[in-house]
């Protein structure tokens, strides 16, 4: 398995302890249609921050970074590539 897949497929393990993902894309707006919260989201940053090793700092909090699955995949990815290279 390709590692974005893993990635895929660990985020999207984690989401579906809260909502049905059948029924959701990973374009869709996971706030606008009421899948998740504000609490969420804060279980959300203490996930992405202990199963991927980044810090999520303040510039980070934007609800475009979280707000579909496919933009969280973005952001892992963007906080992987920014550790890689050491910024």
């Amino acid at each position: 398995m390709q590692e974005n897949e893993k990635i895929k497929e660990t985020l999207k393990e984690f989401l579906g302890r809260f909502f049905d993902l059948e029924s959701v894309s990973d374009d869709e707006d996971l706030y606008q249609q009421g899948y998740v919260n504000s609490l969420f989201s804060v279980q959300l940053v203490m996930f992405l921050e202990n199963d991927f090793h980044f810090s999520i700092d303040q510039e980070d909090l934007n609800l475009e970074n979280f707000n579909s699955i496919n933009h969280i995949l973005h952001f892992i990815d963007t906080k992987a590539s920014t550790m890689k290279e050491g910024v």
